[in-house]
C-alpha cells in the first residue's frame, strides 16, 4: 500500500511502512487482515490508514480499538498497544471499500529474531549545531559531529550528535518559516557506555530539556531504532512525544564559534539536571513555560506574563522543596487559624461594635497581614533563590521584576505602558518600551536558568532584542 492520498497533507513523513495487519476491539473481536500504511510526520504525529469493505466499516467503525499487530513488506513485526482512534473515513466508491485513518500515540516494530542492541538512535527536532569532530559514519561518509561524554548517575554515557541526510534544507526552512522539523540524530554507543537500553530513553529525555535550554526553542525526540553490532536494526519506536515550532532567541548559537561552548555547556550541565529536574520542575512545566516565554507566538504581553510565572514557579520551588535551609521559614497555615478567630473577635469588639459584621471582621483578620507570616513577597523569594544558585544580581532587579509581573498579571499591560505609568504616583519605571521591559524579565529569567544549572560560561544575553550581547559570564 503506497502512501495515501487522504494523508499527503499531513506530512512529511520521516518514516514510512506497509503491510498486513489487523485490529483488536475492546470486546475481544479480531478484525479481517487489512493492507495497511503507517507514517510519522515531522511534527510526531502517527496515522495508519486501511482500507475496509463498506459493510464491516458501518458495522466497526463506531466500536473502540485497542490495539493493532501486523507484519511489514520488509518482514518487520508492528505492535500497537494503545487506544486507537480514527479521525477520518472516506468512501472509495469504484472499489466498494472505505478508507479509515486512525491517529496512534506510538508504534514499535522488531525483527523476527531479537539481536543484543549494541547502540540506539534517536531523532531529534529542531536542533541545529556545528560538529566539533570530524568522524566516519556508517563506513559510508564522513561528517562533522558534536561528541558527548554525559555523567549518568555516575556512569559514563558516550555518543554524538549528528546531521540526518537534508539537514541542509530543514535548517532552511525553520530559520525561514519556523515549523517543526526532524534535523538530527543522537546516537548512544551502549558499548562504549556504562549504560544499558533500559537508561536510553531518560538520558534522551533529559538531554532534550538540556539542548532547549542552549537553543531556546523545544527539542525532543520522536522515534528512536536499536542496532545490533553489525548496524543492522532490531527495534524501530515512534512516539508522538509533544513538539513545538521553531524559534531562536538562543542562549548558545548554532554557529561554529558557538560549536564547542554548546559542547561544553551540554556535558557540564547534564548531570546537574538530573539533579535538580524534580526540585525546580525542569522536566515538566517550569521548562515548558520557559520555553514558552521565548517564542514568536502570541502576543509580547502574553510572553512576559509566561516569562513572569516561570520566575515565579522557580522561586516557589525553590522556597518550598529544592533548599533544606529554607524549610524551617514555611509554615502550616492551620498555625494561625485559632489567631485568625481572636482577631475577628477583637475587631468586632474595637473597630465595628456590631456582630452582625464578623463576616467583614473575618476578611480583614485574614488579610496579608496574616498571610503574611507565612509567605514572602515574590521579590524577596527570588532574591533568596538567587542568593542561593549565585546570580548576582541588585536587590531592585527582583523588585522590579515583581513590579512588571504584577503590572501584567492585574492589569494585561506593562509597567511601562502609560496607563501604569500613570497609577505609579511619579514612581520611575526604569523601562521605556514594552520591548524594553520584556527583554528585562527574558534575560532575567534566562540567567537564572543558567545558574540553576550551575553553569556559568559564554552565553547570549537578549536584554536588547534589537542588539543582543555575548558574554562571557552569567554574572557579567
Amino acid at each position: 500500500m503506497t502512501t495515501p492520498d487522504e494523508v499527503q497533507t499531513r506530512g512529511p513523513f520521516v518514516a514510512e511502512y506497509s503491510g498486513v495487519g489487523r485490529f483488536t476491539y475492546a470486546d475481544g473481536r479480531l478484525s479481517e487482515n487489512y493492507s495497511f500504511w503507517t507514517g510519522q510526520a515531522h511534527s510526531g504525529q502517527i496515522f495508519i490508514c486501511f482500507d475496509e469493505d463498506m459493510l464491516s466499516a458501518l458495522i466497526d467503525f463506531d466500536s473502540r480499538l485497542t490495539s493493532f499487530s501486523g507484519v511489514t513488506d520488509s518482514g518487520l513485526l508492528l505492535e500497537i498497544r494503545d487506544p486507537l482512534l480514527p479521525i477520518e473515513q472516506s468512501m472509495l466508491l469504484m472499489e466498494q471499500m472505505y478508507r479509515i485513518i486512525v491517529r496512534v500515540s506510538e508504534i514499535r516494530l522488531t525483527v523476527a529474531e531479537p539481536r543484543d542492541i549494541t547502540s540506539v538512535r534517536y531523532g531529534l527536532t529542531n536542533f541545529l549545531f556545528c560538529g566539533t569532530e570530524s568522524r566516519e559514519l556508517e563506513h559510508l561518509y564522513w561528517q562533522r559531529v558534536l561528541p558527548l561524554k554525559l555523567d549518568y548517575q555516575r556512569k559514563s554515557v558516550v555518543g554524538y550528535i549528528c546531521m540526518l541526510p537534508d539537514y541542509t534544507s530543514t535548517s532552511r526552512t525553520l530559520g525561514a518559516v519556523g515549523g517543526v522539523q526532524a534535523t538530527t540524530e543522537l546516537v548512544i554507543d551502549l558499548s562504549l557506555s556504562e549504560t544499558t537500553s533500559d537508561d536510553c530513553d531518560r538520558i534522551a529525555d533529559a538531554l532534550c530539556r538540556v539542548l532547549s535550554v542552549a537553543r531556546g526553542t523545544h527539542i525532543a525526540w520522536i522515534y528512536k531504532t536499536s542496532l545490533d553490532s553489525t548496524g543492522n536494526p532490531v527495534t524501530h519506536v515512534h512516539s508522538n512525544n509533544v513538539t513545538r515550532y521553531y524559534h531562536h532567541l538562543q542562549l548558545l548559537s548554532d554557529n561554529l564559534e558557538d560549536a564547542e561552548p554548546t559542547r561544553r555547556f551540554t556535558e557540564t550541565t547534564f548531570p546537574v539536571y538530573l539533579v535538580r529536574s524534580s526540585q525546580y520542575m525542569l522536566d515538566g512545566v517550569s521548562t515548558d513555560t520557559y520555553l514558552e516565554a521565548k517564542s514568536a507566538e502570541g502576543s509580547l504581553e502574553m510572553r512576559a506574563l509566561k516569562a513572569a510565572v516561570a520566575m515565579e514557579m522557580l522561586a516557589a520551588r525553590h522556597s518550598c522543596s529544592c533548599v533544606p535551609q529554607q524549610r524551617g521559614q514555611i509554615v502550616d497555615t492551620t498555625v494561625f487559624e485559632g489567631p485568625t478567630e481572636e482577631l475577628t473577635n477583637g475587631i468586632c469588639d474595637i473597630d465595628l461594635h456590631a456582630t452582625d459584621e464578623k463576616k467583614q471582621a473575618k476578611r480583614v483578620a485574614e488579610r496579608d497581614r496574616v498571610c503574611g507570616v507565612v509567605q514572602c513577597s515574590l521579590s524577596e523569594r527570588i532574591r533568596q533563590m538567587w542568593k542561593y544558585i549565585g546570580l548576582h544580581r541588585p536587590s531592585r532587579d527582583a523588585e522590579n521584576f515583581a513590579r512588571s509581573r504584577n503590572c501584567l498579571a492585574h492589569t494585561g499591560r506593562f509597567a511601562c505602558s502609560p496607563e501604569n505609568r500613570a497609577a505609579s504616583h511619579g514612581r520611575n519605571v526604569p523601562w521605556s518600551t514594552p520591548v524594553e521591559e520584556y527583554g528585562f524579565l527574558v534575560s532575567l529569567l534566562d540567567r537564572t536558568i543558567l545558574r540553576i544549572l550551575n553553569y556559568d560560561g559564554p552565553y547570549i544575553d537578549w536584554r536588547r532584542l534589537d542588539h543582543y550581547e555575548r558574554r562571557m559570564h552569567v554574572n557579567d
